[in-house]
């Protein structure tokens, strides 16, 4: 997957991410926002996970400290905690 499309489908998993709150506020958002996307968006946002995912791995494979990860999680407008919830939610 090339990086412009993966960054189309990162733009559009941080508009299902809520901005703020606690973790119980971003997951109830999150399953409201779940519920009013249609099936080709969700496999489109796991998709992007997915690729994160293997990316991170890569990472990790190659030495990157928890900073460096975080910081491309940072790149890519996510959390490690927004990560996790979006993978939960979508079953990854």
């Amino acid at each position: 997957m090339e990086m412009n499309e993966l960054d189309q489908l990162q733009a559009q998993v941080n508009d299902q991410m809520p901005q703020a709150g606690s973790e119980a506020q971003m997951l109830d958002q999150m399953k409201t926002e779940m519920g009013k996307i249609n099936p080709q968006q969700k496999q489109e946002a796991a998709q992007a996970l997915m690729e994160i995912q293997k990316i991170i791995e890569q990472m990790i494979a190659a030495g990157a400290t928890e900073e460096e990860i975080q910081a491309f999680l940072a790149e890519m407008g996510i959390s490690i905690e927004e990560l996790e919830l979006a993978e939960q939610m979508l079953g990854l």
